[in-house]
Order: C-alpha cells, then sequence, then structure tokens
C-alpha cells in the first residue's frame, strides 16, 4: 500500500508524516494500512494549506483507483481511510474546511464523499441513501467485493 501511495505523491515519502510512521509501525508484522492512510490525509492537507498542489490530481487519481479496482479492504481503505478522515475539519486549521478538496474527487470518490456527509447527518448506513450511483459503480448493498460489516 506505501509504494502506491507513495508513487501517487512523492513528497509523501519525503515528509516527517512518513518518517513517523515507519518509526511508530515499521516493524508491525502487519502494515497499519489505515494509520498509514491517516499520515497520507495530514500530509495532503498540509500540501493543499501550502499552495503545494501538483500531486492532487494523481492522488485522487488513486482514491478513485483505489474505490474501482480495490478489494473490499482497499475499497474501504479509500473510503473510511482516506475520504472520512480528510472530511474531519478538527484536521485543518487557518479556516481551511473539507470542502476544498470537492474539486478533485472524481465520480466514484464523489459519490462516496456524499455518501460519508449523509451517514454523518444520521441519515442511515454507507450506501443506503438511494441516491442514483454512478455509471459503472457496483451497488454496494449486492455486490460481495464492497460488502463490510455494519453497510446497507
Amino acid at each position: 500500500m506505501s509504494g502506491y501511495v507513495a508513487k501517487a505523491c512523492p513528497s509523501f515519502e519525503k515528509s516527517d508524516l512518513w518518517a513517523e510512521y515507519w518509526k511508530d509501525y515499521g516493524d508491525d508484522p502487519e502494515p497499519q494500512n489505515f494509520t498509514l492512510m491517516t499520515a497520507f490525509v495530514r500530509h495532503v492537507i498540509e500540501l493543499k494549506a501550502t499552495g503545494r498542489i501538483e500531486e492532487l490530481p494523481a492522488t485522487f487519481d488513486l482514491i478513485e483507483d483505489f474505490i474501482v479496482r480495490g478489494d473490499s479492504y482497499v475499497h474501504n481503505l479509500a473510503i473510511i481511510g482516506f475520504l472520512e478522515d480528510l472530511q474531519n475539519d478538527n484536521l485543518y486549521k487557518g479556516g481551511m474546511t473539507h470542502q476544498t478538496f470537492e474539486k478533485y474527487l472524481q465520480p466514484l470518490s464523489r459519490w462516496w464523499w456524499e455518501e460519508l456527509n449523509w451517514f454523518w447527518a444520521a441519515k442511515g448506513t454507507l450506501g443506503s441513501s438511494g441516491r442514483a450511483f454512478p455509471s459503472g459503480m457496483p451497488d454496494p448493498r449486492t455486490d460481495p467485493r464492497l460488502r463490510s460489516p455494519g453497510w446497507a
């Protein structure tokens, strides 16, 4: 997982957040990918806050690809690990909010972004809003590749 993220956003591999992640989790027998994704989200926010946006399109291409082609774990990592963390306005400073990233979202990541908003407004479980799916998106309620405990 770390290789994909570093390829999409090379500056992450050179960041203090990357070094801290490897210092804390590098010896773990199982990769802590959700923790890595949280560090990555913090890096992406820092990039945007400092105007270093060159790597953002490739970053959001990667997230879309994780949603489109990933197995259930990778799919969840993109949605819960990246998009949901990115929506956490507690990670932002200086008046910046998560809405600043909406222009980078692609069709499936946008759908899940809106689904997360719907979920956090306490309207139901993820995947159960009844909104139309983007063209080519499998139904998360019936596609076994996308099923996850607690989803509709």
